[in-house]
């Protein structure tokens, strides 16, 4: 808990978690690139890929929810 902000609610940090989620998006469509090329290893980097995803779309959901509700 922040000195002095202890009657506020936390911020989270939504900005930081949408860049993450964009770089992933961008990691995973290079891999699918690199798939389509003929890698058959970038097979499982896209499924890699995808789970980050899917975990940081999860935190951003939970975040935009924490930061967008008024606190009662």
């Amino acid at each position: 808990m922040r000195v002095g902000r202890w009657f506020l609610p936390d911020t989270p940090d939504v900005l930081t978690t949408l860049s993450e989620q964009a770089a992933i998006t961008v990691d995973g469509l290079e891999q699918m690139a690199a798939w389509a090329k003929g890698d058959a290893g970038a097979a499982e980097r896209v499924r890699a890929c995808e789970h980050r995803g899917d975990e940081r779309k999860r935190a951003l959901r939970t975040q935009l929810t924490a930061a967008f509700s008024t606190p009662l």
